[in-house]
């Protein structure tokens, strides 16, 4: 596809050919498309904001802090200023929330007792979100062995119709419309 920035009236513009406005209108009809369906899927956006929910009750937790390039540490909402905090930004903040009890002291003030009963909170909407995960991929196993049963089944329902049509060949049973034909000595079918 060709196209290039033109000045049109000081404005910059991208400008194609005529010929192609069918091609960029599919090309944005798909994207359009697949924004319906993958991004803006029901269970996706469900788990998107618990997940954010989880992010945004461990925020201030001085255990999740995350050390930015100039040396200070930034709560998990100020990294995307950061670049490198922000690389840092991975999986394991979820599983730190998930494992955290192991080897944590009691909370002394009631600011911290605070905060640990919303790192509760957290923990506890990532592990309903870690069991439905499992309920979908259980589903997927499921419906996966089901398909293959039912392709075994159809495997084994068009064997039984072939043999049921080699027995009616071994027998002279013939189809109407096949004509005149004789089974050979060798069991292969002669037309004449």
């Amino acid at each position: 596809m060709f196209a290039r920035v033109c000045d049109v009236n000081g404005r910059k513009h991208i400008c194609s050919r005529d010929k192609e406005s069918a091609n960029l209108y599919d090309i944005f009809q798909q994207r359009l498309s697949i924004h319906r369906r993958a991004c803006q899927h029901k269970i996706k956006m469900a788990v998107e904001i618990m997940l954010k929910d989880a992010l945004i009750l461990v925020d201030d937790h001085p255990d999740f802090k995350i050390k930015s390039s100039k040396g200070e540490m930034l709560n998990i909402s100020q990294a995307n200023g950061d670049m490198e905090a922000y690389t840092k930004l991975t999986d394991h903040v979820f599983e730190r929330i998930l494992h955290y009890q192991e080897g944590r002291k009691e909370p002394s003030s009631e600011e911290e007792r605070k905060k640990e009963q919303d790192l509760e909170k957290a923990r506890e909407i990532l592990q309903r979100v870690m069991e439905e995960m499992k309920k979908e991929s259980d589903l997927e196993q499921a419906r996966e062995i089901l398909q293959r049963v039912m392709e075994e089944r159809k495997k084994e329902s068009d064997l039984e119709k072939a043999r049921e049509i080699l027995k009616r060949v071994m027998k002279r049973e013939l189809y109407r419309c096949v004509g005149q034909a004789k089974v050979c000595s060798y069991v292969f079918m002669c037309l004449y």
